[in-house]
This record gives structure tokens, C-alpha cells and sequence, in this order.
């Protein structure tokens, strides 16, 4: 076939598909203006030479759906109208994006394996309620907290608990990223990827900080929480931080995730890294002793670091035969204080290129007043986006006073309510330093 049969060919396929759409939208409009909407946006028309009518359907789980609840209807409605078509066949995508697939179950990420103590006891008993009710009242919720605090564990283990005693909910976990990463794709032409959420029973959106960087993702959001709402399915956010640190959130979203179940989670104190220590020791076989352990846990900060140093012990483990010792630890610790070394190098980076003044300037004791705006805005981000103590923030800023520190924080604060010009720098500042840290 040349190039101008091709042409011809699918202009005649896109021809049907659109005759078909429109000859049976009058049986469908103002009756199930919803199931319209599917067929519209989801489906496929394709006629054979043998008037076999073929529709396409994008995906499996849309299939399941269909099959349910709109299979029946567009037959007959097919048959009556159209009378010429044979027969019907159905032919289904194989759907191979990783992001859009139903949450598997993983038994890593539960409610019982959740380490917490009184800090955290009523956020994680009110994730777990939420997890467990009918959703007829609260049926939204949120999830907040500081870097490594637990927040992605929680997410996970609500959809574990729903698998665990509803096996057939359909539940979608994603980051902001992978949707964004899916309105690049394909499905940024057309309406597929919101009819295809609809689908879910429930959603888990992670890391929705990222909606600084991604603020036109706003509208859909709004949208998909509305139908989930209506619908009365539980749809679950998580955050770093709380919504009025999210410079280029909303209103409208920010009032939908105000208006739900808000948990905010505390990052784990010394009592809390030791047991999980002792529990990684105990099911891994680390052969750490106790002292290993508060070393470990008096030198890591979060999850995600104690996490990372597990990882490293298996495989010293695995790779040599000599045991853990003090060097062992002190190079497990130095690599994650490396990787925030370099997250602070970043953002010093950024603070120094946007004032125009070099690292060692604005670390040096200079008392000159645009240096020291850009030394307290250097140490305000430090604490909001690396969630550093102020004594660390105090011997990156040329070993100065935590009180030094927490003050320069307070005044940066409140520049921000009363100048605009600050309010928008930190904005700016903020939104890079996002894209640039891990």
C-alpha cells in the first residue's frame, strides 16, 4: 500500500469512528450523558469489509469496566440503529505504562510495621481509621510531613489494607511526577487519562509538593478529587510539608484538601531510628551491636537515611566476610552526609547566582545588609526545604549560634507576609531549588 492509500485508509477508519459516535449519540444524551463521555473519549470504531463492526478498548481494566457497565447498552443500542453491522468484536490494548496499572499488593507497607510512638500515635491511628471507614463522610485525606517521616508508608499501607480485606478494589499509586510524566505522553491530547482514573476505586497521589513545579496539573486534580468525591471513594494525598507552603497552590484545590481527614506526621526522635534499627537487625541478620545501632540512630535523620544504611550493611554483608565495625558506620554515615552536602551545595548555589554574591560571602561574617538578606534566606531554605536542625544550619553559615539561626529564620517569616517583593523571591527561589535538590 503507498503513502496515499495509508492516507486514504485511515481517513475512512476516522470517518467510521466518528459516523458511529455521532449516530448514536441521541440514544445516549440527556439518559447516561457519563457513558458518553467513555465511548467518546475511550473507545475505538472500526468497520471490516465485511460489516463486522470492531470497537477498541484502551486497556483491560477499561475493559472489566465496560463489560459492566456499558457493554449491554451499546450493543442494543448498536443493533437497533445500525443495522447494517453483522456482528460485534471487541479488541483490548495491552496497556504497558508502568504508572497506570493497578497497585500491587506489598506486604512491606503495613499499618503493623509502622513504627511510631506518642509523637505520631493520633496521626497514624487516624490514617488507619480513615482506611478502615465507609468513606460515606470523609472520603478525602492528607498526609504531611517533613522529608523521610513515613508519609509514602502510610499511602502504601492503606492500599494494602483495602486489598487485604477487599481483594477486587482497583487502587492507583502515583507521585505528582509520574502524572505529570503521563499528561506528557499520549494521553496529554485527549481526555483518556481522567476517564481512565475514574476507573479506580481508590487514589493514593504522593509527593504533592511537586505542584510548585507542575501548577497547570492543578485543573485535573480538581476535577479528579470532585468526581471521587461525588462518587464517595476515598482518594489520599501526601506532602512534603502543609498546603500553605505550596507557593502556586490554589485555592480551590487547597480548600478540597483542607476539607478532608489532615494527618501530619512528626520525624522520628532516637526511640523510634533504635527500634527500627533493632527490627532491620533482627529480621536481616546485620549482626549490629548496640552500640552499632545508637551510633547509626544518633547520626541519621530520617527514614529514607536509616533506610539507606540498611541497604549498605546487606550488601557489605553479602560482599565481604569481615565484620561491621566503627569505619564500616563512619563510611555509611559520611556517603548520606555527602548526598546533603550536596543538596545544600545546590541550593547555596541557587541563593548565591540569585544575590549575585559568592558562597564564602555570604557564609563570611560581612554585616552589609544585602549580604545578610541573602545569608538568612540561604538558612530560611535550608530549614524549609532540607528540614536541616538548626545547629547544622549554624555551622554551614560559618559556625554561628543556633540562636543566631533561629532568628534569621523568624525574620525571613515575617518579610514574607508583609513584603511582596520577599513573598515572590522566595517563591522563585524555592520553585528552582525544588528542581534542583533530591
Amino acid at each position: 500500500m503507498n503513502l496515499s492509500s495509508e492516507i486514504e485508509d485511515q481517513n475512512h477508519r476516522m470517518k467510521t469512528d466518528e459516523y458511529i459516535k455521532n449516530t448514536i449519540k441521541p440514544h445516549f444524551e440527556g439518559k447516561n450523558n457519563i457513558s458518553f463521555e467513555y465511548i467518546t473519549n475511550s473507545i475505538y470504531f472500526e468497520m471490516d469489509p465485511d460489516k463486522n463492526l470492531i470497537i477498541h478498548l484502551p486497556h483491560k481494566l477499561f475493559a472489566e469496566w465496560f463489560d459492566l457497565h456499558i457493554r449491554q447498552e451499546l450493543e442494543d443500542c448498536i443493533y437497533k440503529i445500525l443495522t447494517q453491522i453483522n456482528t460485534i468484536n471487541y479488541r483490548v490494548k495491552k496497556n504497558k505504562n508502568k504508572f497506570l496499572q493497578n497497585f500491587k499488593y506489598d506486604s512491606q507497607y503495613k499499618f503493623e510495621n509502622f513504627l511510631y510512638n506518642n509523637n505520631n500515635y493520633l496521626s497514624c491511628m487516624s490514617i488507619f481509621e480513615f482506611a478502615q471507614s465507609d468513606y460515606t463522610s470523609l472520603n478525602s485525606a492528607l498526609i504531611t510531613g517533613k522529608k523521610g517521616c513515613g508519609k509514602t508508608h502510610l499511602l502504601k499501607a492503606i492500599a494494602n489494607y483495602k486489598l487485604e480485606n477487599q481483594p477486587e478494589n482497583k487502587i492507583l499509586y502515583l507521585t505528582l511526577d509520574n502524572l505529570h510524566t503521563l499528561y506528557n505522553h499520549k494521553y496529554k491530547k485527549n481526555k483518556d487519562l481522567i476517564s481512565w482514573m475514574h476507573l479506580f476505586d481508590t487514589i493514593l497521589l504522593d509527593d504533592l509538593q511537586q505542584i510548585d513545579t507542575y501548577p497547570d496539573l492543578q485543573k485535573d486534580l480538581i476535577s479528579i478529587f470532585d468526581y471521587f468525591y461525588e462518587q464517595e471513594r476515598p482518594i489520599v494525598f501526601a506532602c512534603r510539608g502543609n498546603p500553605h507552603e505550596m507557593e502556586l497552590l490554589g485555592n480551590q484545590l487547597r480548600s478540597r484538601l483542607e476539607s478532608g481527614l489532615i494527618a501530619t506526621l512528626k520525624e522520628p526522635d532516637l526511640d523510634i531510628k533504635i527500634k527500627y534499627l533493632q527490627e532491620q537487625n533482627l529480621q536481616k541478620k546485620l549482626d549490629l551491636n548496640q552500640n552499632h545501632i545508637l551510633y547509626l540512630a544518633g547520626n541519621l535523620e530520617n527514614f529514607k537515611n536509616l533506610y539507606a544504611a540498611v541497604v549498605k550493611l546487606l550488601a557489605h554483608k553479602d560482599l565481604k566476610s569481615n565484620p561491621v565495625d566503627e569505619n564500616v558506620l563512619k563510611e555509611i554515615i559520611s556517603e548520606q552526609s555527602n548526598r546533603n552536602q550536596n543538596n545544600f551545595q545546590e541550593l547555596i548555589t541557587i541563593v548565591s547566582e540569585y544575590f549575585g554574591y559568592s558562597h564564602e560571602e555570604i557564609k563570611s561574617k560581612n554585616r552589609q545588609q544585602k549580604i545578610v538578606l541573602a545569608r538568612q534566606v540561604g538558612m530560611f531554605l535550608c530549614r524549609e526545604l532540607l528540614g536541616y536542625s538548626y545547629l547544622k544550619i549554624g555551622q554551614l553559615f560559618g559556625d554561628r549560634d543556633h540562636s543566631t539561626v533561629i532568628h534569621s529564620i523568624k525574620k525571613i517569616q515575617q518579610l514574607q507576609e508583609v513584603d511582596t517583593d520577599v513573598k515572590f523571591m522566595l517563591k522563585d527561589l524555592k520553585i528552582t531549588c525544588r528542581k534542583s535538590i533530591t
